[in-house]
Formats: structure tokens, C-alpha cells, sequence
């Protein structure tokens, strides 16, 4: 930490001084280079211990049953990373969503397979065909097999539409995501039956 805050410190100084000559643009450059210091080495780890604190008061929601309050403290530690790096924040939220797949899957929850749902949607935004293939190939196929599993586990009278959705999310991105799983990490494009 006092390597960091010695880095900042000469980046201050020399910012000084760059104002006091007149040159702005490096002056400029300077704050910059000190604000990134800082980042690094007090916020972002600040902001990971923070983010591990509200994931276990998450996990300890989701052992006492109660998926509603586990997947709002998921979502508020994955939001953390918003206004960082929002590929951060997706890649948390898609950890979260396993976790509610896991247990909607285990025991035969509507409710956690709905709350997974909901955060795999919103990855969709952050995560497109066109600038993240990979990614939104994964987060596809996971809403695929969110829906394959609800149309198990949910009220019978939504089969049909779970069913429709399963076909939607997974067959028709098939092709496209066959190329980048078999190329990248050899994933299954079969439903996870576990």
C-alpha cells in the first residue's frame, strides 16, 4: 500500500508542477495516471471485499430458503461492479444465476429457476452476438436449460410456453454457438440433466 501511495504522490507532484508551467495536457495526464493508481490499489480491492460480503449474506439467504432475498443480495453485489466494468458485473451475475439454476435443479424450484431467468436476461444486454459471442452463447444456452427445467418443475399449464422458449433459446442459436463452444471450451449443446 505505501508503494502505491508513494506512486500517487509523485503523480500528484508532477501534475503540480505541470500546472504550474502551463501544461494542462500533462497535467491532465498525470491526475490520470494517479486517479488509475488508486484504483488499483484501494478501491478495487475495497470493492471485491465488499462484493464477497454481500455474495455470503446471498448464500446465507438462499440456506434458509429464502431465494427471493438471496438473489436481490446476488444482484446488489454484482452491481457493484456497474459503474467499473459492467463485463465484471455480468460475469458476477452469471455466477449468482448457476448458483439458482443449481438449486432450482436440486430441488425442483419454480422460483430459483425464475429468479436465474431474470439475471441471465438481463447478461443478454451486456453480453450480444455481435460483441461477445462466447458469452452470449453461454448466457443462451443457459436460459435454454433454465426454461427445459421449468417446464418440469412450473405450474403444467406453462409447459407449452417453457417448451417454446427452450426451442427458441438454445436450437435456434445452435449453429452459431456450435462454432464458438466446440472451437473455445468444448460445451455441451445438450440440456444439463443432472
Amino acid at each position: 500500500m505505501d508503494a502505491a501511495e508513494g506512486r500517487i504522490a509523485g503523480f500528484l507532484v508532477a501534475a503540480k508542477a505541470a500546472l504550474e508551467q502551463g501544461d494542462f495536457q500533462l497535467a491532465d495526464k498525470r491526475l490520470a495516471e494517479a486517479e488509475n493508481a488508486h484504483l488499483v490499489s484501494t478501491t478495487l480491492p475495497g470493492l471485491e471485499n465488499q462484493y464477497k460480503i454481500r455474495f455470503e449474506r446471498g448464500h446465507a439467504a438462499l440456506l434458509a430458503g429464502d431465494i427471493g432475498k438471496s438473489a436481490q443480495h446476488w444482484e446488489q453485489a454484482a452491481n457493484y461492479y456497474h459503474f467499473f466494468d459492467v463485463a465484471i458485473e455480468a460475469e458476477r451475475r452469471h455466477e449468482y444465476c448457476m448458483r439458482l439454476r443449481a438449486y432450482g435443479y436440486r430441488y425442483k424450484s419454480a422460483e430459483a429457476l425464475y429468479a436465474a431467468e431474470n439475471g441471465l436476461e438481463r447478461n443478454l444486454a451486456v453480453w450480444t452476438g455481435e460483441e461477445d459471442l462466447q458469452n452470449w452463447c453461454k448466457t443462451k444456452i443457459a436460459l435454454g436449460d433454465t426454461q427445459w427445467r421449468l417446464s418440469q418443475y412450473d405450474d403444467k399449464a406453462n409447459y407449452r410456453m417453457h417448451i417454446a422458449n427452450y426451442w427458441l433459446r438454445v436450437f435456434q442459436t445452435r449453429q452459431i454457438c456450435l462454432q464458438v463452444f466446440v472451437v473455445a471450451e468444448g460445451f455441451s449443446l445438450q440440456p444439463d440433466r443432472v
